[in-house]
């Protein structure tokens, strides 16, 4: 037991080093003059049922009825959930606030709870274990973020600081069906729509930027906005598959 526990520190570790803290060369000022964007994420055309996915491990733990995928979720009017919406260009604004707490990731039932959730560059987040079962958090490749850690049931809390700006998306390897999204801001311009593909971001200085949207499986879209002093400005994006 030792020795799995000092390799799991020595991963860990390693995760951490591996990569520095990226700049974004962000300016926190003082924004007196701000706008408003808000908008909406919808799909185009008749969205797909949610994925039903067969429990096949840790039955007495996970539930035997299909988990129903969190990666898809389209509300009843065509509203898309969790869809990732920035803007990547701003190079000054208002300051970003630090969490009051950790964030937490937990692992109930054998699924990720929140599924997506967004918290500011250098936050250490805390991982649970709420279930009497083996899990394994691991992200997934083509972020700058890597960890792969095991976390027995005996092994409640595991944390991890995050040191570059980037959408790290993550899964267990014991229990294929999970997932979870974490954003990682460089700046507190960002949100994440809610159930009805609504989002809202304010105090945005006055100019012209680029508004992106991120979907983990409807992919990405841009579109140019105008800010305009205390005003608002609406824009919608229509995804699909």
């Amino acid at each position: 037991m030792t020795r799995w526990l000092i390799h799991m520190c020595a991963v860990v570790s390693l995760g951490l080093l591996a990569y520095p803290l990226v700049s974004s060369g962000y300016e926190a000022i003082t924004v007196a003059d701000g706008g408003t964007i808000i908008g909406e994420v919808k799909y185009v055309g008749d969205p797909p049922p949610p994925e039903k996915i067969p429990v096949t491990k840790d039955e007495k733990v996970c539930g035997s009825e299909p988990k129903t995928s969190p990666d898809l979720i389209v509300g009843a009017n065509k509203g898309i959930k969790d869809v990732v919406v920035r803007l990547p260009d701003i190079q000054k604004g208002k300051a970003t606030p630090k969490p009051d707490k950790p964030p937490v990731l937990d692992q109930k039932n054998c699924e990720y709870h929140p599924f997506a959730q967004m918290f500011p560059v250098n936050t250490t987040l805390e991982i649970l274990n709420s279930d009497d079962v083996l899990h394994n958090v691991k992200t997934k490749g083509g972020s700058k973020t890597q960890f792969n850690m095991a976390q027995p049931k005996f092994k409640r809390k595991l944390t991890y600081e995050f040191k570059n700006p980037e959408i790290v998306q993550v899964e267990c390897n014991v229990h294929g069906w999970m997932h979870a999204v974490l954003v990682v801001q460089e700046h507190p311009y960002y949100a994440l729509t809610g159930a009805d593909g609504s989002f809202k971001i304010a105090d945005v200085p006055p100019g012209t930027y680029t508004l992106k949207v991120w979907h983990p499986v409807l992919g990405e879209q841009s579109k140019e906005v105008t800010v305009k002093a205390k005003e608002e400005v609406k824009v919608a994006f229509e995804l699909k598959q």
